[in-house]
């Protein structure tokens, strides 16, 4: 997984992208029904070809997560 950070010093937004033929089915369920029970707020939508995700604050750590359900190799996280 490659993390970017500090684009604008300021910026409080983190974002991912990733296709749906490099994640098993159980891999995309798990990241289409994320739950994080700090109720940290992540938007994560489903499209035809990949499964994005972003939120407005660094809210919970997705890359821990996505460690967690074995697919942090294959999402290029966004921040700053």
């Amino acid at each position: 997984m490659k993390i970017r950070t500090n684009f604008v010093s300021n910026s409080s937004s983190c974002s991912f992208i990733v296709e749906r033929c490099d994640l098993s089915y159980l891999e995309q369920l798990s990241l289409l029904n994320y739950i994080n029970p700090e109720m940290e707020f992540w938007e994560i939508t489903g499209g035809d070809n990949e499964i994005s995700g972003y939120t407005m604050m660094d809210n919970g750590d997705m890359e821990k997560f996505l460690r967690k359900i074995g697919v942090d190799h294959k999402v290029e996280l966004w921040s700053g």
